[in-house]
């Protein structure tokens, strides 16, 4: 009998790290869209041009909301960004510039980021 397990034990391991080595392999995947603009939230877009980011077709939604409350803040907005360039973004009564040099951003030319 204690043969039998033995065995059992052994075929049981082969048999589930072949299970294991025939799963595929994980692929990370960006969420960041690959051009510049402000992401389309539940606050929609204050420049509703192309510069608008609909993330739908990506598969995901971003919605803002609230920080604090009582601290007076309110739903943020998001925009992807190049360091390479430099945009304004100019709305009814909002402005959002980026620099080529934005303190913060330390990802490489041409990558974008949030």
């Amino acid at each position: 009998m204690p043969k039998f397990n033995f065995l059992a034990t052994t075929i049981g391991t082969v048999l589930g790290l072949g299970v294991v080595a025939a799963m595929p392999n994980a692929h990370a995947a960006s969420l960041i869209p690959s051009r510049e603009g402000e992401i389309k939230t539940n606050l929609g877009c204050f420049v509703p041009t192309t510069l608008c980011i609909d993330t739908t077709p990506l598969g995901y939604t971003v919605t803002s909301l609230d920080f604090d409350g009582a601290g007076g803040y309110g739903p943020s907005r998001l925009f992807v960004d190049d360091r390479a360039t430099s945009n304004t973004y100019v709305g009814s009564s909002l402005r959002v510039s980026f620099g080529t040099r934005d303190a913060g951003t330390n990802t490489g030319v041409n990558e974008y980021w949030l």
